[in-house]
């Protein structure tokens, strides 16, 4: 394996997020991969935040003079931090090799 691609196997047997919207789950893989400002409907947003997977931590603001914007971010809670690592972890059955 010695300077060699390393592939490793996915294990999709769970569905991340399960009771999550097909529009919830990435915002919840963007939030968890440090990304807290993510592209989602205020809907989506609302969702999340009712069901205390995420929580508003801050925002920026964007622009320049009276062309501003303030961005909301969000992060996860720490307990539906720790479910989407394990979930990411669970996805890989341990199997490494090299790649042709």
């Amino acid at each position: 394996m010695m300077g060699g691609k390393v592939a490793v196997r996915a294990n999709m047997t769970r569905t991340p997020h399960p009771g999550k919207t097909k529009a919830q789950r990435p915002v919840l893989d963007e939030i968890g991969c440090g990304n807290n400002s993510p592209s989602a409907s205020s809907a989506t947003i609302k969702a999340l935040l009712e069901s205390g997977l995420i929580r508003p931590c801050g925002e920026r603001l964007v622009g320049v003079g009276a062309f501003r914007v303030r961005i909301p971010e969000f992060e996860m809670t720490i307990p539906a931090h720790m479910q989407w690592c394990q979930h990411q972890a669970e996805q890989f059955d341990g199997e490494v090799g090299e790649l042709p």
